[in-house]
C-alpha cells in the first residue's frame, strides 16, 4: 500500500508541476513585450493597406525575429522611399552630412534628413508618399537627435496632409523618469535643443510623439502603433530584448545611462571619451590627474555610480591625440541612480576642476544640452563662493524640481502604459 501511495504521490507531483511549468511558461509568454513594429505585422499589415509608405529608420528598426523594417515592407511593395536620419538607415555612417543614395538592400531611394541645413523632408521628397512611418530606437534625452527628427518629419507631414505612423519602442531608462531643466526658451528650436521640455523626458518615442503633436501645435495625422506587454517601472536590459547601439558610440546600457544622465556635459572643453573603446564612461581633459579628480568623488554621495581615476587618448573629436587625465564612470545599480542630484553634482566638480579660461566659456558651451543658462551659473557662482558641493546642487534642485514637477504633470495625459 505504502509503494501505492508513493506512486499516486509521484504521478500526481509530476501532473501538478507539469501544470505549474505550463502555466509559468504561459505567464512568460504573455509578458514577452511586443515592439511597435510587432503589432503593425498584425494580420500582414493591415493598418498599411494600400498605402505608399516613406519610412523613417535605422538599423535599430528590426522586429522580434531581426528582421529590419525597410526589408519586410519594401518586399511587400508597401515601401516606396527610405529617410535616412543621423548614421544613416542601416546605422553605419558616423559622419556629419549624409548623402542622398539607393539602398543597396532593396533598391528603394535614401534622402538624406541628416545634411547641412536639411533636417525634413521637403515637399518634393513626400510626392507619392502617402504616409511616413517612423520606427527608430531613441534613448530618452532631448539633445538625441531622433526625436528632433520625428519632430521635424511630423511637421512635413502635417504640411503635406499625409499621415504619420510612430511604431512605439521603449524608452530604455524610463524608470529614471522626467528629470533635468526645461529648456530655456533663447535656446528652442534647435537640432539638440527642439522644444521647451525637461532635459529627460520620461516617455516612450510614441508617448513624445503625442506630446508634440498636441503641445506644441504640429496637429499632423498621428497614430502610435502601441506595444504590448511593456511596463514604464523596467529599464531596457529587464525586457528581455535584444541589445543594438542606438548610435554608434551608445554601446552598452551602462554607456546609454551615462549619456542620459551625463551627456549634457559633452560640449564643454572635456572629453567625454569619444574616440576611445568606452564613449560616455570616461571623462577627463589635458592637463587633469585622474587621481586628483576622483579624489573629489570620494567623499560625495553619488547613488548608483563609482568614479575611478583613469587616463586616456582619444583618437577623434574633442582633445583628439592628447592625455587627457580624468575618471572612469561605472553604473553600479542603475535602479539606485538619482539623475538630477547625479547630473548636479559631477557637473559642479568638473566645473570646479577646469581651469579659468574653460570655466568661463562654460555657460554658452554647456547650456544648449542641459537647457539652462541659470543652472550652469548657479553652479559657478556656489564655486566663486565656496560653497561645498552638496550645497550646490541643493540650489541647483531648488531651481530644476519645481520645473520637473510641472511638466511630469503636463506629460502624463499623453502616457500609453501605466
Amino acid at each position: 500500500m505504502r509503494t501505492f501511495h508513493c506512486v499516486v504521490h509521484c504521478v500526481v507531483s509530476a501532473v501538478v508541476i507539469g501544470m505549474c511549468n505550463t502555466v509559468l511558461h504561459t505567464v512568460a509568454f504573455a509578458q514577452i513585450v511586443r515592439l511597435g513594429a510587432d503589432v503593425a505585422s498584425d494580420n500582414d499589415f493591415k493598418i498599411f493597406a494600400g498605402k505608399k509608405l516613406g519610412l523613417i529608420v535605422n538599423h535599430s528598426s528590426v522586429n522580434a525575429k531581426g528582421e529590419h523594417l525597410a526589408d519586410v515592407l519594401a518586399a511587400k511593395k508597401l515601401a516606396v522611399k527610405l529617410f535616412a536620419p543621423e548614421h544613416g538607415v542601416r546605422g553605419e555612417k558616423d559622419e556629419e552630412n549624409l548623402k542622398d543614395e539607393t539602398d543597396a538592400k532593396t533598391g528603394l531611394p535614401i534622402i538624406s534628413l541628416y545634411k547641412g541645413d536639411k533636417k525634413a523632408p521637403s515637399e518634393e521628397d513626400l510626392k507619392g508618399v502617402d504616409a511616413l512611418v517612423f520606427d527608430i530606437q531613441e534613448i530618452g534625452v532631448r539633445y538625441y537627435t531622433y526625436s528632433s527628427t520625428m519632430a521635424l518629419a511630423m511637421k512635413a507631414a502635417a504640411k503635406a496632409g499625409i499621415e504619420f505612423y510612430v511604431l512605439d519602442r521603449p524608452n530604455p531608462a524610463l524608470p529614471l523618469g522626467a528629470y533635468g531643466p526645461i529648456l530655456d526658451k533663447d535656446l528652442e528650436g534647435g537640432f539638440v535643443s527642439m522644444y521647451p521640455i525637461t532635459m529627460a523626458h520620461g516617455m516612450t518615442i510614441g508617448e513624445l510623439a503625442k506630446f508634440y503633436n498636441e503641445e506644441f501645435g504640429i496637429k499632423c495625422k498621428l497614430t502610435v502603433v502601441s506595444m504590448q506587454n511593456y511596463s514604464r517601472t523596467k529599464f531596457f536590459d529587464e525586457l528581455g530584448l535584444a541589445w543594438r547601439n542606438p548610435s554608434p558610440n551608445i554601446r552598452s546600457m551602462e554607456a546609454l545611462l551615462a549619456y542620459q544622465v551625463f551627456g549634457w556635459m559633452e560640449y564643454w572643453d572635456i572629453s567625454v571619451g569619444r574616440g576611445t573603446d568606452t564613449p560616455f564612461l570616461l571623462f577627463g581633459m589635458p592637463g587633469w590627474v585622474g587621481g586628483k579628480v576622483a579624489l573629489e568623488f570620494q567623499e560625495l554621495r553619488v547613488s548608483g555610480c563609482r568614479f575611478t581615476p583613469a587616463s586616456f587618448t582619444p583618437t577623434s573629436s574633442k582633445h583628439k591625440d592628447k592625455l587627457c587625465g580624468g575618471i572612469r564612470l561605472a553604473v553600479t545599480e542603475h535602479t539606485l541612480i538619482e539623475p538630477l542630484q547625479a547630473a548636479a553634482t559631477v557637473g559642479t566638480v568638473m566645473l570646479k576642476m577646469m581651469p579659468d579660461s574653460s570655466r568661463a566659456k562654460a555657460v554658452q558651451q554647456g547650456a544648449k544640452l542641459l537647457g539652462s543658462k541659470k543652472v550652469i551659473e548657479t553652479m559657478l557662482a556656489g564655486i566663486r563662493a565656496k560653497k561645498d558641493v552638496p550645497d550646490i546642487v541643493a540650489d541647483v534642485e531648488k531651481i530644476v524640481q519645481p520645473q520637473m514637477k510641472a511638466f511630469a504633470d503636463r506629460s502624463k495625459k499623453y502616457w500609453l502604459y501605466q
